[in-house]
């Protein structure tokens, strides 16, 4: 479908935590607001490139009383919509913040009262004086504005008459930018926002971004709301600090924090920040748009996080954090297959790359295989699994260091297959074949070793290892299934799956559990052990279901189902469905809101990082709804079978070529039978009754 934001328009849009306080849809590329106030303008906690909690950038009074508490609040990922009204005073307002960090307000308000009344602007003072370097090294101007109001800052509202005003805020970095230029992005956005097509003409520029993805559109609604919704956290999410450590752009896992909301602090986690442990999700999402920008600009925030040893970190602006696990590498190389054009862009990345790898042997080995050992449970972005303790029984206590075992990873062994899997890919793109095969021999290894060392036959589930005598830690977490994601699993050892309808172990009601239930330590609220260690938001992956891993389940269930004559394809369709109705609070429809993690039986948020952006599903629909799997000599279509009536994808852009898909669209003239046709660079290259499996040899 075409972008269209009323298919996500929610009513009273508020954060859970925070009763009352609005969510906001639109971002610039640095300023972003938390949450706002029922206030006319902008008063809540606004955030500059990271977290900085300025509490006000100016607000409107009007010289009677008001409750503004009784207003209605509508959340469009582009603007906010606000009206209240009482005997006295009729008030409308939309607002919203560009591209380039103008906060918009633009209100009407009616005067139904025997008097005149007046209206006040009031900056938010305090923003210079009390915020000025913030915790990342930069400064936050105050907000220049441009408005209709005043010299003095008031407009008088006469008795039975209408007046509109709008109030437009700049903000900037200090050490960038000059008040002057402040100004002028105010003074343009406001002579746009006095005009009455100021919103049309806003949504319109907001819309650009999806200009350049496929169109989707099916029979079922809430496929196509989730559809709409992802393409926006990944708009929502995206940021161009051009600051310090982070020049290019950057993709946020969101834009909630778990922090206070102290004015000027920025105390606790902050999701505004290149977390390299995401990063390949969002390049496997992205890949699928007509431009290369996007991707380009986070791999090359990626290559700019690498640390000596070869490590992409954690990135603010001014600071370094911690490595994470992850499959960038892997990520790269699908991106790669699906823009042939990128081949100038990659080609001086190689260097950077393989040192990426080679630390992994390096740092991460015990020199006698390639398995991979975790010391710090944090790192492969699961922490408090369960396997970690269990040579010491699950202790009561899990930050007793005494009680805690270095593990050879399922998760991190599995992510350094794919990434060399990547590399030799890479290699093979840019005809380097003595370096191809080198890391193609090493993969094998790899996949051998993960076979021999962490299967187990009896039980039929792959399971961490003690890092120096490699015992089977005898706990399912859930990236036991991580193998069969990356292929290196036979058909013997596919009886596995079932284990994802067995409720006693990942089959509960709501959603997969990122431990299986048999485990003495599962706990499907989060905490451990009856202890909420981190707080009852806290993130701890010994139960909790996350969106981070239901995408590779799926994924690997679609993959395996494709691969053994469409077996499971049911349990994908099953498993796909509970995943879409997870980004609605509640599953309710008219609720879009993802967050971190859930309670696996009742479906409960656990979280409330609202958007939350550390997982994929639009993945899931190109290449498994759709069904196309891009590889280096050609391009295959096999959907999964998901129920669909119909569906219609169209203009996916592969390698220079153009490919269309489309199943039982109805009003297309062809009558009632059912049929299915495949369109390649405008020529149809099947159509039939039946969905059939296509090459088509795309080089």
């Amino acid at each position: 479908m075409k972008w269209n934001e009323e298919n996500l328009k929610y009513r009273g849009r508020y954060l859970r935590t925070q009763p009352g306080k609005l969510l906001f849809g639109p971002a610039g590329e640095r300023l972003a607001a938390d949450y706002l106030e029922k206030q006319p303008g902008f008063v809540g906690r606004f955030d500059f490139i990271h977290k900085c909690n300025l509490p006000e950038l100016f607000r409107v009074t009007i010289d009677c009383p008001m409750d503004f508490r009784k207003a209605t609040a509508d959340w469009y990922p582009s603007y906010l919509h606000m009206e209240c009204e009482d005997r006295q005073i009729v008030f409308r307002e939309d607002k919203w913040i560009t591209r380039d960090d103008v906060a918009v307000s633009r209100q009407t308000w009616f005067n139904q009262s025997g008097e005149a009344r007046v209206l006040r602007l009031l900056p938010g003072a305090d923003i210079c004086r009390s915020f000025g370097r913030m915790p990342h090294g930069y400064r936050v101007h105050e907000a220049v504005f441009s408005h209709s109001f005043d010299a003095g800052g008031s407009c008088l509202l006469p008795s039975g008459a209408a007046v509109t005003v709008t109030v437009c805020a700049g903000v900037g970095n200090q050490e960038q930018e000059s008040r002057e230029q402040l100004r002028e992005r105010a003074v343009k956005a406001e002579a746009l926002a006095c005009q009455d097509t100021a919103l049309a003409g806003h949504r319109e520029a907001y819309g650009e971004f999806f200009q350049a993805i496929p169109e989707f559109v099916c029979s079922d609604q809430l496929l196509n709301k989730v559809w709409s919704y992802r393409w926006y956290l990944l708009k929502n999410s995206w940021a161009v600090p051009g600051w310090g450590k982070l020049p290019h752009g950057v993709m946020y896992e969101g834009r909630g924090h778990k922090m206070d909301k102290t004015p000027g602090q920025a105390n606790g986690w902050e999701f505004t920040r290149l977390i390299p442990l995401s990063t390949p999700f969002h390049i496997m999402e992205m890949k699928w748009r007509t431009d290369r920008i996007y991707v380009e600009e986070m791999i090359r925030s990626l290559i700019g996080s690498q640390d000596e040893k070869g490590f992409f970190r954690v990135t603010a602006v001014d600071t370094y954090g911690v490595p994470y696990a992850n499959a960038a590498l892997w990520a790269i190389w699908q991106y790669a297959l699906i823009h042939g054009d990128a081949a100038d862009f990659l080609r001086p990345l190689l260097p950077a790359l393989e040192k990426y790898l080679n630390a992994h042997e390096t740092f991460h080995t015990d020199g006698k295989s390639l398995l991979q050992i975790e010391k710090i449970h944090q790192r492969t972005g699961k922490e408090y699994q369960p396997s970690y303790w269990y040579f010491h029984g699950f202790p009561q206590d899990c930050r007793d260091p005494e009680g805690y075992t270095w593990l050879k990873r399922v998760d991190r062994s599995v992510y350094h297959y794919l990434n060399m899997k990547g590399m030799a890919g890479l290699y093979r793109r840019f005809a380097m074949a003595p370096e191809a095969g080198r890391w193609e021999e090493k993969a094998a290894r790899l996949a051998q070793e993960i076979q021999n060392k962490m299967w187990e036959k009896e039980s039929g589930f792959f399971y961490d290892l003690h890092w120096e005598t490699e015992e089977k830690a005898m706990v399912k977490n859930i990236v036991g299934f991580y193998p069969f994601w990356a292929g290196i699993t036979d058909s013997r050892q596919s009886r596995a799956l079932s284990m994802l309808e067995d409720p006693a172990l990942f089959g509960t009601a709501a959603m997969y559990p990122s431990v299986a239930a048999d485990c003495p330590a599962y706990s499907p609220a989060g905490g451990w052990m009856g202890q909420f260690i981190k707080g009852r938001d806290g993130c701890v992956w010994d139960g909790p279901s996350w969106p981070y891993t239901n995408g590779i389940i799926l994924d690997m269930l679609a993959r395996q189902s494709k691969g053994s004559g469409h077996i499971f394809d049911e349990m994908f369709r099953d498993g796909l469905y509970r995943y879409a109705y997870q980004h609605f609070k509640d599953g309710n429809l008219e609720c879009p809101y993802l967050v971190e993690h859930y309670h696996p039986e009742t479906g409960e948020a656990l979280s409330d990082e609202a958007d939350y952006n550390h997982s994929f599903f639009l993945e899931l629909i190109f290449a498994h709804v759709i069904g196309i799997t891009v590889l280096e000599d050609r391009v295959e279509i096999d959907p999964v079978e998901v129920g669909l009536e119909w569906y219609r994808c169209t203009g996916i852009r592969i390698r220079g070529h153009e490919l269309s898909v489309e199943k039982n669209v109805p009003d297309n003239g062809a009558g009632e039978d059912p049929w299915y046709r495949v369109t390649a660079d405008g020529n149809c290259v099947y159509e039939g009754k039946g969905v059939k499996k296509l090459v088509l040899e795309w080089k």
